[in-house]
């Protein structure tokens, strides 16, 4: 297999990747997006006809019809997405010519994509209709300049052996202020990535101060995995300080429950009422760094915060629903709301075998879901088992604790005292990689034979709980 074999799950993987960003309200707009990507598998749409990719349009009821996207007006990807990601790519394109063989309509429609094959091998013409598809089957990499590809001849037993090769995910790169990501990429690692960063060119993903801002306001350093683990292990190393401490900075704004925003300082507050257009939804000043929002007019201080990029999108989106202004969305739930559902119904059950539900629900829910997407619930399900019950081969960390700095507890003390900040370096348990945490010290308290530092963590903005040996002052580290 070679990298153009690829090039199918380029396109989806983008489709998926766009749509769940929302860069379009329709579907439509998000195909007008792929095409200024500069993608590698878009290259042949300017050459002769029997080249050309099918519409975008194709490629949405195909991945609908292999349970990848759901059925919603704007599709968003199923549990089976994630884990067909990770599949090898023989797989990946196996179950897509299978779900075109078997794509809904009419059975002589079907009859007849079986039967090219048959004609091909028997030196047969093809109808004009079955000529269609063979842009179908050179679009998903088994059919290339007149012949079937080694890839396809394999999915269709044509050589009487099954694929076998690999390809090899290469280590990504910076360059100046560009992460470089070779194709065919590590596709589940591009899926964790591309929460927070939009590609800008092929396989190119700007880190320049505004890119990474936007990177901040999608949470990428607050989610798990956060953008800097991603990229730590696309690179197989730690990313340049410059790209750290960028991703570390704050976000001035934040949303506490409710109606009511909080400044880093007052001197930001005083700053945005500045601002003429701010101002009238800035009255409600209660403290030097609080505003509590009116409920008219308070969606569109929102939107202001949010797209001068003081403001987080969860902040954004939960003070939108708070504030009603979201549309709800109408109907009953698509395949993949079914199918995440499933996967808590299966957990909860395995949780309590005892705990009683509504007559009929798993089948309710499974209801045209196929096989494939309920075994992607069940694994979901049997992931969040291992990590609430962890399996036998699992055991607990020693009691007692590591060896700590002698002078760690005086210097946090002193840090205390003074009702002062510093910066940490922690790592949350021994399978975590260590981060950078900004925190304000409160309490050192002792428990259980471990020594612990209470603190409220800028980083997570919210009150915190340290283990002392695993924690390290930034200045301290060698």
């Amino acid at each position: 297999m070679e990298p153009v074999d690829s090039l199918p799950v380029e396109y989806i993987f983008q489709l998926a990747s766009s749509l769940r960003n929302g860069v379009g309200k329709t579907p439509q707009a998000v195909f007008l997006t792929l095409r200024t990507r500069n993608l590698r598998s878009l290259a042949g749409t300017k050459r002769s006809e029997q080249e050309k990719l099918p519409r975008g349009s194709f490629w949405l009821r195909l991945c609908q019809s292999a349970a990848l996207l759901d059925e919603s007006p704007l599709p968003v990807a199923t549990l089976l997405f994630e884990e067909w990601l990770g599949w090898p790519l023989h797989a990946q394109i196996g179950h897509l010519f299978k779900a075109w063989l078997n794509q809904p309509g009419e059975r002589v429609w079907r009859q007849m994509r079986r039967d090219i094959f048959q004609r091909i091998e028997r030196g047969q013409s093809l109808n004009s209709a079955q000529r269609k598809d063979l842009v179908i089957l050179q679009a998903l990499g088994i059919w290339r300049a007149g012949v079937f590809t080694a890839l396809g001849s394999a999915l269709l037993n044509l050589s009487g052996s099954s694929p076998t090769a690999t390809l090899t995910a290469e280590a990504w790169q910076i360059q100046e202020e560009k992460l470089v990501v070779p194709f065919p990429p590590d596709w589940k690692l591009l899926w964790e990535l591309e929460k927070y960063l939009d590609p800008d060119w092929q396989g190119n993903y700007r880190l320049d101060a505004k890119s990474l801002r936007s990177a901040v306001q999608r949470g990428a350093g607050q989610n798990s995995p956060g953008l800097e683990a991603i990229i730590q292990q696309g690179l197989g190393g730690r990313p340049p300080l410059w790209v750290t401490s960028r991703l570390a900075a704050r976000l001035p704004v934040r949303l506490v429950p409710g109606y009511l925003l909080e400044f880093e300082d007052s001197a930001t507050l005083k700053h945005l009422r500045q601002n003429a257009s701010l101002r009238n939804g800035l009255e409600q000043v209660i403290s030097p760094r609080h505003v509590n929002l009116e409920p008219f007019g308070g969606m569109q201080v929102l939107k202001k915060l949010y797209r001068k990029g003081l403001l987080a999108k969860a902040d954004y989106r939960a003070g939108c629903a708070s504030l009603s202004e979201l549309e709800e969305p109408a109907g009953l739930p698509g395949r993949a709301d079914r199918a995440f559902l499933l996967s808590l119904v299966l957990l909860c059950k395995a949780l309590d075998p005892e705990l009683s539900w509504p007559a009929g629900l798993l089948d309710r829910l499974a209801q045209d879901l196929g096989p494939d997407l309920c075994g992607a619930a069940a694994g979901q399900a049997t992931r969040l088992l291992n990590r609430l019950r962890p399996p036998s081969g699992w055991y607990p960390e020693p009691e007692s604790p590591t060896a700590i700095d002698a002078g760690l507890s005086e210097r946090l003390q002193e840090v205390i005292d003074r009702q002062d900040s510093i910066d940490v370096l922690y790592r949350a348990t021994v399978q975590h990689s260590a981060e950078v945490r900004h925190l304000s010290p409160l309490l050192l308290e002792e428990r259980g034979g471990r020594s612990y530092l209470l603190a409220y963590c800028h980083t997570r903005r919210a009150n915190r709980t340290f283990r002392l040996d695993r924690l390290q002052l930034v200045e301290d580290q060698s």
